[in-house]
């Protein structure tokens, strides 16, 4: 491939194996990764692989390229350092050559891709990383102009690795399941990275969309989620609880009383009080077992913390499902700092804030009330953006 150290290489693809060993690979060789999102239009990705100077793309398959290469054939540029395209889902015939506004760009199959690499030498290969090198592109989502390209460097993800795991007692015997893509930080690092750093399992699921039926066949033990995802569970079993029995809805409303009443005492949060309380450890094993069990039963009964992230988690939904036992951590952060800022701790979680900032790093409010953040996981700056830089610092 004729790549050297500090090389961009993208990909476009679901989270998968392909997904996650590509990465590794590039990490490895001293090559840095840029995700491009899976969702994103044809013109973003185009946009990206243009402002990355990206040499190489892996991605699924070859209509996906081709409204790329369409798009940015829109543009004068073009996509002048592009190189390669490999597709995993389909056969090319081997070398196929594509003109890209005048630039060659060859394409190939992954099996015959990966041919290419058998007799190659481990001394042919490009320098391994340093601490200080670049570790990804993480492009932001652009609500304020052109996406711009995070450079966060392997020291970077190596230290929010270590500051989330002085938070939270992860562990080789967990199972993660991922669906937020590995194109924003917060399940990159989270789960990916993370659940490598421990020798976590991981399974991805199929879909956000097939996310509730994927839990309960794969039964994790830890999740990284956005809050529309428990807002959309929490509305169906509303919707189901009003035509439920009266007695159903009495009991359920009760599992939830006690249960807050109970998860208070143990975060150290005021406690409501009412008239059935001194009940509260006679009913519980009870309501437990009818009600509570069930609905942790939907997260496939063995998660021990869903973290929540990337938008603000409505407080009845909150409080609904910690009552019930599902342990929801909210967590806080920016693509410019690997993500995490703040992580809240299993004991003394309250719902309505984002937790404690993580061990070595500094937070104040500046001018305006902006958040200020110092510490070892603050990005290197902006791709070929001096000025922004500056600014952001």
């Amino acid at each position: 491939m004729d790549l050297r150290k500090g090389d961009r290489v993208a990909m476009l693809l679901t989270n998968c194996i392909d997904a996650v060993t590509f990465d590794e690979a590039a990490l490895g060789n001293g090559l840095v990764p840029v995700p491009l999102h899976a969702i994103d239009t044809a013109g973003s990705s185009a946009y990206i692989l243009r402002d990355s100077n990206a040499r190489f793309l892996v991605t699924t398959s070859r209509a996906r390229w081709n409204a790329i290469a369409k798009a940015a054939a829109l543009e004068q540029d073009g996509l002048p350092d592009l190189n390669l395209v490999v597709f995993t889902n389909e056969f090319v015939t081997e070398g196929s050559p594509q003109d890209v506004e005048g630039h060659p760009v060859t394409l190939l199959g992954l099996e015959e891709w990966l041919s290419t690499g058998n007799h190659v030498p481990e001394t042919a290969l490009p320098e391994p990383p340093a601490a200080e090198d670049i570790a990804g592109f993480i492009y932001t989502s652009g609500t304020t102009g052109r996406p711009k390209g995070v450079m966060l460097t392997h020291r970077n993800i190596v230290e929010n690795v270590k500051q989330i795991n002085r938070c939270f007692d992860f562990s080789h015997e967990d199972l993660f399941l991922s669906y937020l893509p590995f194109s924003h930080t917060f399940e990159r690092t989270v789960a990916h990275y993370n659940s490598l750093a421990n020798g976590s399992a991981m399974a991805f699921a199929r879909s956000a969309a097939s996310i509730e039926q994927d839990m309960l066949t794969v039964q994790p033990t830890l999740m990284c989620s956005v809050p529309r995802v428990y807002e959309r569970i929490y509305q169906r079993l509303a919707h189901e609880l009003a035509e439920a029995s009266e007695e159903k809805r009495h009991l359920t409303a009760w599992t939830k009383e006690v249960g807050w009443r109970r998860f208070c005492v143990i975060n150290d949060l005021p406690v409501e009080h009412s008239q059935r309380e001194n009940l509260d450890e006679t009913v519980w094993p009870t309501l437990d077992t009818d009600i509570a069990s069930k609905i942790r039963a939907l997260f496939g009964g063995r998660l021990r913390a869903t973290f929540a992230g990337g938008a603000s988690l409505n407080m009845a939904v909150a409080k609904f499902f910690c009552s019930m036992g599902i342990n929801i951590l909210q967590l806080y952060g920016l693509t410019e700092t690997s993500p995490i800022v703040s992580f809240t701790r299993p004991i003394g979680n309250h719902p309505s804030c984002v937790g404690w900032p993580v061990p070595d790093c500094e937070v104040k409010l500046g001018e305006h009330d902006e958040l200020l953040v110092r510490g070892p996981q603050v990005m290197k700056g902006y791709w070929g953006k001096p000025r922004e830089t500056e600014a952001a610092f």
